[in-house]
């Protein structure tokens, strides 16, 4: 993947950039000015959300040793150290070497490293956790590497692996908007055959979903669409309704584990009586996603939250439907009785 097809990861694919040419380049600019030139970058955003292809990208004249976070983790204690130590001593041994490009300097990328450092649950911590944090903070300290890691669970990580000399810089990504889907499935479908795609469209109905999420979606419009053309024996081409279609399949990673309301074919217009409810909910809810540009202009600043009440079966939950579909938006439901929970933190966690 290049650097133009990282759409909506330019400021932080550039932020790294930045970072990597000082640290590994120019590392005697920083130590003229009294700083160190040891670089740990921790990378966190949702599942999906492309944070290892981002690095890969960026990195992609360096030499890059990447380790995957869940295989390392899931070995024994020695093994664990093993490779972590092999790894450290591939990337340190390459610091000097210059790269395909002549950028010299090595990287050492571990994916979801929370699953190979998670929070320690009991006191005193694991002795291997500590050990693989040695040789962790021994390649960052060594001259021409640096350090990093990804992450969609930053906060169940050590918190010992955020400690300044090792990873003392963060960068997050967050999921894309419309404008950004839609960029990412014109790069998906690059020299896809196609036929009158409304790609506008698909990226209104996907929100929540990640580039991986997106990559699903245009799998299975291309079964599809496949499947077709086998039938009729006709040329293969990707259709608007194959991607449609698919949307009724894929359920993006966000939301894989949380229960979500059927939204159904009921729009606002079908629900009798109750304009004031229904022109307050469009205009604290539909207006805001539908012209952020224009509330940025006019300086207003949208409502954040709305309370429907009223007796059982009066239709708060309809409207809500109705609200949802009329606007084409996910519908989350979480029931009160399921955050509290007996366990000091529990509660706030979930």
């Amino acid at each position: 993947v290049s650097f133009d097809d990282l759409k909506g990861a330019h400021t932080q694919a550039s932020k790294l950039g930045e970072w990597l040419k000082l640290s590994l380049d120019q590392p005697e600019l920083l130590k003229t000015l009294g700083a160190t030139a040891n670089l740990g970058v921790l990378v966190s955003g949702p599942a999906g959300v492309g944070k290892a292809t981002m690095v890969r990208a960026v990195c992609a004249s360096r030499r890059l040793v990447e380790l995957d976070g869940p295989e390392v983790g899931a070995l024994q204690a020695e093994e664990r150290l093993r490779s972590v130590a092999s790894a450290v001593g591939a990337v340190t041994g390459a610091a000097g070497e210059p790269g395909e490009h002549g950028d010299g300097g090595g990287v050492l990328l571990i994916t979801d490293i929370d699953a190979l450092l998670p929070a320690a649950t009991e006191r005193p911590p694991e002795p291997v956790a500590t050990l693989i944090l040695t040789e962790l903070r021994n390649a960052v300290a060594t001259p021409g590497v640096a350090f990093i890691a990804t992450s969609a669970k930053p906060d169940s990580i050590a918190p010992r692996l955020r400690e300044p000399d090792l990873c003392d810089r963060e960068l997050g990504l967050s999921l894309p908007d419309a404008a950004t889907r839609k960029s990412l499935l014109e790069v998906l479908l690059r020299g896809v055959p196609t036929q009158e795609l409304d790609l506008g469209e698909i990226a209104e109905r996907t929100p929540g979903f990640v580039v991986a999420d997106l990559a699903a979606v245009v799998r299975e419009g291309a079964l599809r669409a496949a499947a077709r053309a086998s039938t009729a024996g006709e040329e293969p081409a990707l259709r608007q309704e194959d991607l449609t279609g698919a949307l009724t399949v894929i359920r993006p990673l966000s939301r894989s584990a949380s229960e979500e309301v059927s939204i159904g074919s009921v729009s606002l217009d079908d629900v009798g009586d109750m304009a004031e409810t229904k022109q307050a909910l469009t205009e604290a809810v539909l207006w805001p996603l539908q012209h952020p540009d224009t509330f940025a202009r006019l300086g207003v600043q949208p409502p954040r939250g709305v309370q429907l009440y009223g007796p059982p079966g009066s239709g708060k939950t309809f409207d809500v439907r109705a609200l949802a579909s009329s606007g084409r938006l996910s519908v989350h439901s979480v029931k009160g009785s399921e955050l509290l929970d007996k366990w000091v933190g529990s509660s706030e966690k979930a």
